[in-house]
């Protein structure tokens, strides 16, 4: 299931994962998501903390909305987790 995001005009496809991640860190703003957050709000059940699977669909999702862009919508607090600033 492919779901679409735009940003400045310029159209992106997103897989149901990258989607459901875009839709939290939109719903929450400014707010810093634990990594713990996003694997129970994505995945829905808990997973071993120390799997990589959020920072892989991070990455897969920034080179998707943020590739090409002077401005960065998703940053990285390490160790804490990551947040969506305009």
């Amino acid at each position: 299931l492919q779901h679409s995001f735009q940003r400045d005009q310029q159209m992106f496809t997103i897989n149901q994962r990258g989607f459901m991640l875009m839709k939290l860190l939109l719903e929450n703003p400014e707010s810093v998501m634990s990594k713990t957050a996003i694997l129970e709000h994505v995945w829905g059940h808990q997973f071993d903390p120390q799997t990589n699977v959020v920072d892989v669909l991070v990455c897969r999702l920034r080179s998707k909305v943020d590739k090409g862009f002077s401005k960065p919508l998703i940053h990285t607090l390490r160790g804490i987790g990551y947040v969506l600033k305009s």
